[in-house]
């Protein structure tokens, strides 16, 4: 598998993203984590987010990842229930299903029938059996239920994890370009 070429720092900052997820996992006050990497088409967004993963894996955090499609209509939520779904499915935190979860391992599970609430709630089941990094890769071309979910993830979820997003624009790339990344860190909101 490839690393990245030249983004020692993208990859610290998402290592002591990673790290403080880890450590805070114990903790009874967590926080929400998130990482927004954007860049040009072709840049390397993908190549940083599958070495975010990888290093996520190494330290014990699950990882899993929805694709954003660039089409005119969509499922709401589709690549929301496709990273979640995979997570399950592969085993994903080693926890029995809950009731929050268990409608992902159905065949007839779809983004269809997803809501905000019901998606919210199992990603914080999810995080709570062990920490998890979800990317959601083109955040750029998401319908507003893709970025509602980010929002309210972001600004409330409960549970140990980090967030991974990606965006493009489309200007050209420089020669050497730039990766911008951004990590934020925030209490979520009271319930």
């Amino acid at each position: 598998l490839v690393e990245p070429i030249g983004r020692a720092d993208e990859l610290a900052l998402a290592d002591g993203l990673i790290q403080s997820t880890l450590a805070e996992s114990r903790a009874a006050d967590t926080h929400v984590r998130a990482l927004l990497i954007g860049g040009d088409a072709g840049i390397g967004k993908t190549t940083l987010v599958n070495a975010v993963g990888r290093r996520a894996a190494a330290r014990g955090l699950g990882f899993t990842v929805g694709h954003c499609l660039d089409l005119a209509t969509g499922v709401p939520f589709g690549p929301v229930v496709e990273a979640l779904r995979v997570h399950v499915r592969d085993g994903g935190g080693a926890m029995p299903p809950t009731l929050s979860v268990a409608w992902l391992l159905r065949d007839t599970a779809s983004a269809a029938t997803a809501s905000l609430d019901g998606l919210i709630s199992a990603t914080e089941s999810l995080a709570r059996a062990a920490p998890l990094v979800l990317a959601i890769e083109d955040l750029h071309w998401a319908d507003f239920s893709v970025r509602d979910y980010t929002l309210a993830l972001v600004r409330t979820c409960r549970a140990p994890r980090c967030s991974v997003s990606t965006t493009s624009s489309s200007r050209p790339a420089p020669r050497r370009a730039t990766l911008p990344t951004r990590s934020c860190t925030r209490k979520p909101s009271a319930s």
